[in-house]
């Protein structure tokens, strides 16, 4: 068995000859993206979702705010008494 070299291929498949290329006029190459409504909304929910992971499941200042007004009883005052009163009232639908 001989193995020949690689070289006729070149005769063969005419790959040594240098041709002149046409012009092809004004040829403007770009690249674009299109994105989706639906992949943008996705995107933007994925970011609220993070920065909700990130934040404390309780406010512990919130939570102190309240305790120190439960214990000043600022809460504890006749506007407050009737406004729980009437969404109560709404609630059991009385």
């Amino acid at each position: 068995m001989g193995i020949e070299k690689v070289g006729f291929l070149n005769k063969i498949f005419g790959i040594s000859k240098k041709r002149a290329i046409k012009n092809t006029g004004n040829v403007e190459l770009r690249d674009s993206i299109n994105i989706s409504s639906e992949a943008k909304m996705m995107a933007e929910i994925n970011k609220y979702k993070e920065v909700i992971s990130k934040m404390p499941d309780v406010r512990m200042d919130k939570v102190e705010a309240v305790k120190e007004k439960l214990r000043n009883q600022s809460y504890m005052s006749k506007e407050i008494y009737a406004a729980v009163a009437d969404k109560l009232s709404e609630f059991l639908d009385i």
